[in-house]
């Protein structure tokens, strides 16, 4: 199956002289792979311009942070949006939106705080809130719409991505992790830059998958099949 990247590549590719179909999908999924490996790679640099250049010793004020909050934030929107608009996947939509606001207004924990420290949990719990009701409205409908998702190649990036950021990013950033391996070289902002570093990379998957998903309307056409 073609991701939107490889459709929208095959469109530009497909008046190329001397291409086969195949050579013209081949040529599509190598341009996904590049711009993938060009997002990815855009992670390291982010780090080393907060560490090095900008010196925000990876803050909450951070330029890694804010590239976080925008990628889950245009995550969450483009399942809500969806949850508007496909009314057969909108339990699950919703709750996926739901999930990924509350994701969204903890990454953004600190605007919060300057009304009252910790006020971030009572925007954040209304969302994750109406995301539930909204499914539990729909609950019939969650799961099929969920493995319709599921089947489709688009949301293995939000899969992976949320994996990486729930377990990996967790584990292999801890500090009692690197203390072992530096010793007495060991400083907090290392560990911070690999934790961070991780969760960016995370959240650019996510973003990825969420806006191909977006584009293929989350493999509605499989549920509809079903």
């Amino acid at each position: 199956m073609e991701t939107p990247l490889t459709q929208l590549s095959s469109s530009h590719t497909s008046g190329a002289p001397g291409l086969s179909t195949t050579g013209r999908r081949v040529l599509a999924l190598l341009t996904e792979a590049l711009m993938l490996v060009l997002a990815l790679a855009a992670v390291p640099v982010v780090v080393l311009l907060d560490t090095t250049v900008l010196g925000t010793h990876m803050s909450e004020h951070s330029l890694t942070e804010l590239l976080q909050g925008m990628l889950i934030g245009l995550s969450a929107l483009a399942f809500g949006w969806s949850a508007a608009r496909i009314s057969s996947s909108r339990g699950y939509l919703a709750l996926v939106a739901g999930l990924f606001g509350w994701m969204f207004l903890r990454e953004n924990d600190a605007v919060f705080d300057m009304i009252v420290h910790g006020f971030w949990q009572v925007p954040a719990t209304a969302v994750l809130l109406t995301g539930v009701g909204i499914a539990w409205l729909h609950r019939h409908r969650v799961l099929p719409a969920f493995l319709a998702h599921a089947e489709t190649r688009q949301s293995t990036y939000v899969f992976v991505g949320v994996i990486l950021l729930v377990v990996f990013s967790r584990l292999f950033g801890t500090g009692a992790l690197w203390q072992g391996v530096m010793g007495d070289a060991y400083h907090p902002t290392f560990k911070s830059a690999i934790q961070e570093g991780l969760e960016l990379m995370s959240y650019v998957l996510i973003a990825y998958g969420a806006l191909a998903s977006y584009l293929t309307d989350y493999g509605t056409s499989r549920q509809d099949a079903h």
